[in-house]
Formats: structure tokens, C-alpha cells, sequence
């Protein structure tokens, strides 16, 4: 990707369809940024936000990957500002990695599936970051709830999250219409009196 130094207000940026940034970390100041659009998600798409992946400033080139994106509140396709981290290859990284589900072992009506957790915080040597990481939801069927220690994880990842924590588990429908049905209930009793 080919980053330029920031020449503009993000606003008038954005109307040249330029998205603004910044750049910073490893052996460098922080630099006010811009890309091209088109070119900023072309490279989000194939490298998410957890892969390492070169650009160019000037004559320099930096290893990086996207450390943080802010997006348009009203809508969330639109990115309107990056963070891009410098790192080296004897690094490590710290990031939340989208958790891709399979195997689901629902087949019939009355059972629901709840997801508590839909990313992993995971660290990991520079250059083997991963888009995305599976986790096998067929064990649900044995009635019992798929935990963070449950997961695989890529070779050499460290996890950071509880190992107790649950990722997903089984609920009946009617259980779950019961709870709606209760909160309702103590709703409609409040009628806000303060006699």
C-alpha cells in the first residue's frame, strides 16, 4: 500500500475519496497519513486487521498492520480513520482476532444459539497473524458449552482471555422466550408511581 504525508483536513480529505491516518511504532515518529480509498480497502481485505503486510512512505518502507480503525456511525462499511503500527519481524503482537464458527449442531426448532464471545485476545509472533480463528461448535450437542480452553489455536499463539471463559453454548427456546417474557412482566408493573 502507498501512504503519502497527510496534505489536508480529514474533511476535504474524505471528499477526494482519500481516507487520513497515522502512522507510528517501531524506530519512527508518528506521521499524519493519507491513502487512496480504493487502496486502503483493497489491502484491509486481504490482511484484516491482524496481518502484517509493507507499505511505502516517500522512499521508506515499513512492516505494519492495522492497529485500530475508526468507522462512519452511520455507516459502518465507510472507514474514516487508521491507525497503522510499525513493527519488526522479532516482534510480537497483541490483537482480537474474529472467531469464525462451524460445525453449529443445531438441526431443529427449539434450541438457540448463544455466542458470547465472537473474538479471541491472542499474541503472536510478527508475520503469523491469521484473519480468522475456527471454533468447532459441534461438542455443543453433548449439552455442554464450548470454552476459550476449548479453542485451537494456531502454533506458537499465546491466549490472553480467561480459559474458563464461554464462547457459546445451548439454550432451549422456550427458556429463553421464559426470561423475555419475565423482564416484560416486571416491566409492565412499574408504572413509575412514587407514592
Amino acid at each position: 500500500m502507498k501512504l503519502s504525508k497527510r496534505t489536508d483536513k480529514p474533511k476535504f480529505l474524505r471528499k477526494a475519496d482519500k481516507i487520513p491516518g497515522i502512522l507510528y511504532g517501531h524506530g519512527i515518529d508518528s506521521e499524519a497519513i493519507q491513502v487512496d480509498a480504493n487502496e486502503f480497502y483493497k489491502t484491509y481485505h486481504q490482511y484484516g486487521r491482524n496481518m502484517t503486510f509493507n507499505v511505502t512512505l516517500g522512499k521508506k518502507k515499513h512492516l505494519v498492520f492495522i492497529r485500530d480503525m475508526q468507522k462512519y456511525y452511520m455507516n459502518q462499511a465507510q472507514v474514516v480513520h487508521f491507525d497503522l503500527q510499525k513493527v519488526s519481524t522479532k516482534d510480537s503482537i497483541a490483537s482480537k482476532i474474529p472467531l469464525s464458527f462451524i460445525n453449529d449442531p443445531i438441526s431443529g426448532k427449539g434450541v438457540v444459539l448463544s455466542i458470547s464471545l465472537d473474538e479471541l485476545e491472542v499474541e503472536y509472533k510478527v508475520g503469523s497473524g491469521v484473519s480468522s480463528i475456527e471454533v468447532d461448535l459441534s461438542s455443543l450437542s453433548d449439552g455442554s458449552p464450548v470454552t476459550v480452553k476449548d479453542i485451537i489455536v494456531p502454533k506458537d499463539f499465546k491466549v490472553l482471555d480467561d480459559p474458563d471463559r464461554i464462547v457459546a453454548s445451548l439454550a432451549s427456546a422456550s427458556t429463553v422466550i421464559l426470561e423475555e417474557d419475565t423482564v416484560e412482566e416486571e416491566v409492565s408493573y412499574d408504572t413509575g408511581n412514587t407514592e
